[in-house]
C-alpha cells in the first residue's frame, strides 16, 4: 500500500507487448505477457491471480484489511 492505498495495475489484455522503462519504487512484480487478472473479494480479504495466454497461474497475492 502506498499512504494506506493498495494500487493494482494489470495491462495485459491484448495489444502488442511493451518492455518496462524502468522499475517503479513501489511494484512489486511486473511480467511483459498477455495475461488476466482474476480478482476475489470475502469478508477482510482480497486476493488475486494473474492466468497467461496458455492458463497457467503466473502470480497471486492474498491482502487482508484489519
Amino acid at each position: 500500500p502506498i499512504d494506506g492505498t493498495l494500487h493494482i495495475v494489470s495491462g495485459g489484455g491484448g495489444a502488442y507487448l511493451r518492455k518496462f522503462k524502468r522499475q517503479a519504487p513501489h511494484s512489486i512484480a511486473r511480467i511483459s505477457t498477455h495475461h488476466l487478472l482474476h480478482l476475489s473479494f470475502k469478508q477482510h480479504q482480497l486476493t488475486g491471480e494473474t492466468i497467461n495466454a496458455q492458463g497457467v497461474v503466473i502470480d497471486q497475492f492474498a491482502h487482508t484489511q484489519h
